[in-house]
């Protein structure tokens, strides 16, 4: 099998790619963009005039008012921001500024209420192809083998939340699309110490930022190679007059857009900063903290767990799909990727120092969130992309170095299960809102 990869790396590469797109594009096709979302819209959608009343009553339905196509649509109409905090209004507005400047796009050919929301869903499934194609150049750029380079970027395409990533008219997919591009850059910046890398990991920070606040944790890889890159230089007794440069232009426009949007609510007298509690029936206190954050059966999904719903959901998303045999097995098997991902960076602790505390960095935020904000939608994998394709790229990098023939070849076998059963699961999922 490794040979045959190898002889054929980049038409493998380019039908992985192929796939990804036709995979995403039929999904987004038959399931509606309020159907597998989270915060999006209140109302079922079951006719046309549906569609109309979100574009109508989006300000003034308890149902719609202050999710996220209630934002997107205000911002279309207003060109500003709301002038009040509810629901999902503390977020920064760049994928809603995005979004609403995409419906004045398409106004220009249609005005069918229909249209202008589902074909929103184009967004997040171009931040998609994108994640994934900085997700590959990661593994160049850490000289994963060819092999390992298609193997993993076939998990990543194909992994179930991924998918349904998307289609989320929500901001996750464009912040996630934005972490990966700012690890990317971090990793070509350690290698060239470049201008350029400086100011695109400052701008994809600070777009981040922009986009949902949650991207702060990013900060943690940039800031250890940063003081990496110093100690080295100081103990070599080069100069950092250009290392301090690249500092500041991280300053400047990180720290720019990162608080332009919080300080300028806070001068029109609005909070931003925080998290808008979910609804009481989704509450998860009443669960002992064994219940909550103990070991877990991976064989039975459990939603007061946060582990569990760690693992379930980066197969079942929204928790709305059965968990069938196929979901099952890649639940297992994304029990596996965990652990073998976490092995791996333990034992390339060295190499892989900036990948554990960013690792860690987004554990205990979602950590925090959970403890602070003890609700079933504060468990979602779709908070922790960043640590799943980081257990990925571990798992790559580890598998290069692997002297076992036997341990490779079963690695290489389950990943190739897993591939398979993601994309059975998600056939049936479409099947199921078609």
């Amino acid at each position: 099998m490794e040979e045959f990869i190898k002889n054929n790396y980049k038409k493998l590469i380019a039908i992985i790619f192929i796939l990804t797109i036709i995979l995403r594009l039929v999904f987004i096709f038959e399931v509606k963009a309020t159907e597998v979302q989270y915060d999006v819209c209140g109302i079922e959608i079951n006719s046309p005039s549906d569609y109309d009343k979100i574009m109508k009553d989006y300000y003034t339905d308890e149902m719609i008012e202050g999710r996220h196509i209630s934002y997107i649509l205000y911002l279309h109409d207003n060109w500003k921001l709301p002038d009040k905090i509810i629901g999902q209004f503390y977020h920064p507005p760049l994928h809603h500024f995005i979004c609403a400047l995409f419906i004045k796009c398409v106004e220009l050919f249609t005005n069918d209420s229909k249209i202008l929301i589902e074909s929103l869903q184009i967004l997040p499934f171009v931040y998609s192809i994108i994640m994934l194609y900085a997700f590959y150049r990661i593994l160049c750029e850490l000289e994963v083998g060819e092999v390992g380079k298609v193997i993993f970027t076939a998990i990543a395409a194909f992994y179930p939340i991924n998918i349904m990533m998307a289609g989320a008219i929500n901001n996750d997919t464009l912040v996630t699309m934005f972490a990966v591009l700012v690890a990317l850059y971090t990793i070509k910046w350690e290698k060239t110490g470049g201008m350029k890398e400086a100011f695109l990991i400052s701008l994809f920070f600070g777009l981040g930022m922009l986009t949902k606040t949650s991207m702060a944790v990013m900060i943690v890889f940039p800031v250890y190679v940063f003081f990496k890159i110093l100690s080295k230089n100081v103990n070599d007794g080069k100069i950092i007059r250009k290392l301090l440069v690249e500092l500041l232009v991280f300053i400047l426009i990180g720290g720019g857009l990162s608080l332009s949007f919080h300080i300028s609510r806070l001068m029109q007298g609005l909070n931003t900063i925080g998290i808008i509690e979910a609804k009481e029936t989704m509450s998860l206190a009443e669960y002992s903290l064994l219940r909550r954050y103990g070991l877990t059966n991976i064989f039975k999904m459990d939603q007061a767990n946060m582990l569990n719903s760690f693992l379930y959901t980066q197969i079942t998303y929204l928790r709305l799909a059965k968990v069938n045999i196929s979901a099952l097995i890649c639940v297992v098997i994304a029990t596996l990727f965990t652990l073998c991902g976490i092995y791996y960076l333990l034992k390339n602790a060295k190499e892989n120092l900036g990948l554990i505390i960013t690792y860690l960095a987004w554990w205990i935020g979602f950590t925090y969130l959970n403890v602070s904000m003890p609700f079933s939608c504060s468990n979602n994998a779709r908070y922790m992309i960043v640590p799943i394709l980081i257990q990925l790229i571990s798992i790559a990098k580890g598998l290069d170095k692997e002297k076992s023939k036997n341990v490779k070849e079963i690695a290489y076998a389950v990943s190739g299960v897993f591939i398979v059963f993601s994309i059975s699961f998600m056939i049936q999922v479409i099947r199921v809102f078609v």
